[in-house]
Order: C-alpha cells, then structure tokens, then sequence
C-alpha cells in the first residue's frame, strides 16, 4: 500500500531497499522500487548490487529490476545496460523459475531498446545457446527467438532512423 500512496519526490533509496526486502511475492514491491527508481534516478547501480544476493528473491529482484529499467528508463544510457550483461550471463544457470524467468526477460528487454543493444543482447544469447547448462540454453534459445522476431527487428531500425 506503502508503495502506491507514498509521494515520489519523498521516498528515499533505504525505503525502497525496505520495500524490496519485505515483499511477500517479490515482483509487487520490486517493481514499486523500480518504479520510484525511474523517476527519482537514484544511484541504480548501488541498488541493483545490494540485490546481489544468493537468495533466489534478491536475485530475481535484481534481473527484474534490470528489465523494468529496459522497458522505463528511456534516458537511461546504453553503457549501463551493456554493464548489466554479465550479470545475466552469471545468473543463467539458476535454475530456479523466478530466477531463470528474469534473467530471460531482462535479456530480451535489454535487447529491444535499440540496435545497439538488440545486437550486444543477441551476443550473449547465441553464447547461452552454446552453453552446457540446460537453464542457460533455454534462456538463449528464448531470447534469441524473440529477438529475431522480424517486428522487433522492424520497430528497432524504424527507430534508429
């Protein structure tokens, strides 16, 4: 409740650290933080380590996370995002579902901003792909599919113009 009344301009970086750690089901409170994140333009990369952790919430949190900034953070430079990438390489082999399910939707989203990164994104999927973990190949052969996609690669070329 906390995380849709609060004002935007008064939540601080420890509120969402709070938030983000108290979440009965993770994705509510995240994407609250995610969000208040955006907006405020708190040091996103402190946040994403302190999410770091080995529990498989916290990691989820953090691959999350990275996804909502794909898809929210416009402003939001490319370098930061290609910093992100081996995070996602180290994560895809936790074969846990909400783990595995967010580091195969920060890829693709990382790989739908722009050519730029659909490119970088699809390197490291075709990586996965090649990979002896079975979590890992699924993610790649998942994300590769998706950006493939002859719409995405469309929208994206439309958009660099």
């Amino acid at each position: 409740m906390a995380t849709m009344i609060d004002d935007n301009n008064l939540v601080t970086e420890t509120q969402m650290e709070q938030w983000a750690g108290i979440s009965i089901h993770g994705i509510s409170a995240t994407s609250a933080a995610a969000i208040y994140l955006i907006k405020q333009s708190l040091p996103r990369k402190k946040l994403l380590n302190g999410r770091k952790g080995r529990k498989n919430l916290l990691k989820g949190q953090a691959l999350f996370l990275m996804a909502c900034l794909a898809v929210h953070a416009k402003k939001m430079d490319d370098k930061q995002f290609i910093e992100f990438l081996p995070l996602i390489v180290r994560e895809s082999t936790d074969k846990r579902n909400f783990v595995r399910k967010a580091v195969n939707w920060a890829l693709r989203q990382t790989g739908k901003r722009n050519m730029q990164l659909h490119k970088e994104a699809l390197e490291v999927a075709e990586r996965l792909i090649k990979s002896e973990n079975t979590t890992a190949r699924w993610i790649g052969k998942d994300a590769y599919r998706e950006l493939m996609n002859e719409k995405i690669i469309n929208r994206l070329k439309s958009k660099g113009k």
